[in-house]
């Protein structure tokens, strides 16, 4: 399958999906190709928004719009069929909240990240998958590992195209 999206002017991508292996990526190739479209539009429109610059700050905001809008399209492809994919497009919606508090976390004092670090250590593993896998903080355990399942996957998928269009433009 050859998918052909025309982002730039004059210039369009393709990306050869078929030399990947299908069945390890997803079960589904529409939702490959329903990421990737989403993805490829994202990432022209941060193009055109942000014109190319060197400093550290412009790099890091393009790096951290790159992100989010590699989780959205990924979110947006599955659907609000997974509990991962909901919780991650409320997530993406509301990433002003996420950065208020992240800088909140920031300006805890180093007493205070001593007594969280220990308490981190003695967080048990189901614990730690929960916090991992976008929604699963509400999840019983069995649900938790079907949707762990299925979001690894996803960010397998996720993984490839982006190795697709990186390597689509070194050549």
């Amino acid at each position: 399958m050859v998918v052909c999206l025309s982002i730039y002017p004059k210039k369009s991508l393709q990306l050869y999906l078929a030399s990947m292996n299908s069945k390890s990526l997803s079960s589904n190739p529409c939702r490959k190709t329903s990421f990737t479209r989403r993805f490829l539009r994202a990432l022209a429109e941060i193009r055109r928004e942000e014109p190319n610059s060197s400093s550290h700050v412009d790099i890091s905001r393009r790096c951290q719009r790159i992100k989010v809008a590699a989780y959205a399209s990924m979110a947006s492809a599955v659907g609000s069929k997974r509990a991962w994919s909901r919780a991650m497009i409320c997530k993406v919606r509301n990433r002003a909240i996420c950065r208020a508090s992240m800088r909140q976390k920031i300006k805890i004092s180093k007493w205070k990240k001593a007594v969280a670090n220990k308490h981190r250590r003695d967080v048990n593993q189901e614990d730690e998958l929960r916090r991992l896998v976008p929604g699963g903080k509400s999840m019983d355990f069995c649900k938790l590992l079907e949707e762990t399942a299925h979001y690894i996957k996803s960010l397998t998928t996720q993984v490839q195209v982006m190795r697709s269009i990186a390597d689509y433009y070194s050549t």
